[in-house]
């Protein structure tokens, strides 16, 4: 037999290596054989499952950034991919064998990584050679911290629900949670608690209390499912301990490191509220706020001219308030829910020199009613479709926009809720396309 079929028999039974039936299976495996082809397949599968004391390091082998991993009580530095292909080679291999070692340093191996990572990114918009490359921006994002936050990368070890350990970086820690990099080969689900160990922060701050582990909730899962090498969990930290702030306050014990990791807050702020304004100029929704059930502002520019304009009647008097009726508001703005999102269809009628207004949400009329509705305002040139969303404001937004606002008109004023006008694609529809069937 070839040396390339011994090997293929060998991977197969890897999985079977350590079952109590593994000779019976051998057998069946290499039914027809030679002994000697039998003998050869063992000790091949001996060598593979071999414990390994080898070290791995893949700096200079690969043109990505390798991180040093404490893994079975060796030191290696990997990459993303060969850390993520550790912990599912040695979930196969039941352990870290010479056959785990073998797969990760082969050069062929590392080629064919290198290779995934560059026709994932060949094209791309994200690929950093490409003119395209542009750092999202996340709008309404207000950075105000009540406690410290600190970007460090410790490696830590963690504890799923179903008993399974795996080794990851801290990437991100305040004291009331952290954000930690993890292999994507295994599977995390949102509101799973994990136990997490601060290994490397236990030996390093010399601090008892960081030596207990710690229990958080996933919160968010961020990466590709079965793409991405690498996943990163956002927690929210559950055991009641200041471990993690007193080691935040250690690292940041200087005033000049104070003054610095305040500065990059200011940073963020300033550059996210630049993008508002820039793009709040040039938005063509069309922002409102109320108080309660009563539209108090809104917020023009150049490009939502339009659908304010759509709304004067026949005076050149603004009648969009009378939009928002109290049963309408009611439908809007429940108790308990954060946001409401709906379709507003509506048309003009004139009538004795006066301008009618007629609207209709989705939730307001039956089925017929609604094809009705749009049989008859289809047809007319003020025909439109508009997205109508409503949210309420946080506690710390309501006192920021009510305090901004009090001072405009010189009165108090309480804020409730945010909404925006978003102006869909007028569609004429047929004649009778949308007639009820008893009208046909």
């Amino acid at each position: 037999m070839q040396q390339t079929e011994i090997l293929s028999i060998a991977e197969r039974l890897i999985s079977a290596y350590h079952a109590e039936d593994f000779e019976l299976v051998l057998n069946q495996v290499t039914e027809g054989e030679s002994p000697s082809t039998k003998l050869l397949v063992k000790m091949e599968l001996n060598r593979l499952m071999a414990p390994c004391h080898k070290r791995i390091d893949l700096r200079g082998r690969v043109s990505t950034n390798c991180h040093e991993y404490q893994l079975d009580g060796l030191s290696h530095w990997l990459d993303d991919r060969a850390f993520n292909s550790y912990h599912h080679l040695t979930r196969k291999y039941g352990g870290y064998t010479e056959g785990v070692w073998e797969l990760l340093v082969d050069k062929k191996t590392l080629s064919n990584l290198g290779d995934e990572q560059r026709n994932a990114h060949r094209g791309d918009l994200t690929d950093p050679q490409s003119p395209y490359l542009a750092s999202p921006i996340n709008l309404g994002y207000d950075l105000k911290r009540k406690e410290c936050r600190l970007k460090v990368e410790s490696q830590v070890s963690i504890t799923l629900e179903n008993g399974e350990t795996i080794i990851g970086l801290s990437v991100d820690l305040s004291s009331s949670g952290a954000k930690f990099k993890v292999p994507g080969t295994f599977d995390y689900d949102l509101g799973q608690i994990i136990s997490v160990s601060f290994d490397e922060l236990a030996e390093t701050s010399q601090l008892k209390e960081i030596t207990k582990p710690i229990e958080y909730r996933v919160l968010g899962v961020d990466g590709l499912h079965g793409v991405s090498p690498v996943k990163y969990l956002r927690t929210l930290r559950l055991t009641r301990t200041n471990a993690v702030e007193l080691v935040v306050n250690k690292m940041l014990n200087t005033e000049s490191k104070k003054v610095r990791h305040d500065n990059q807050d200011r940073i963020t702020r300033a550059r996210t509220r630049g993008f508002e304004h820039t793009y709040l100029k040039h938005a063509c929704n069309l922002p409102l706020f109320f108080s309660g059930n009563d539209l108090k502002v809104a917020l023009l520019t150049e490009n939502n001219q339009d659908i304010w304009r759509y709304w004067n009647d026949e005076r050149n008097q603004q009648s969009l308030a009378s939009l928002f009726s109290t049963e309408r508001m009611e439908m809007l703005v429940k108790a308990g829910i954060k946001g409401c999102s709906n379709v507003l269809y509506t048309f003009t009628h004139e009538h004795n020199g006066m301008k009618l207004f007629y609207s209709m949400m989705m939730p307001e009329a039956e089925r017929q009613e609604r094809q009705l509705f749009w049989h008859v305002g289809g047809r007319r040139a003020s025909w439109r479709a508009f997205r109508l969303s409503v949210f309420e404001l946080s506690t710390d937004d309501m006192l920021t926009i009510s305090k901004h606002y009090g001072e405009l008109v010189g009165h108090d004023e309480k804020l409730t809720h945010f909404a925006y006008f978003k102006k869909s694609v007028t569609i004429s529809l047929p004649v009778t396309t949308y007639l009820p069937k008893s009208r046909v």
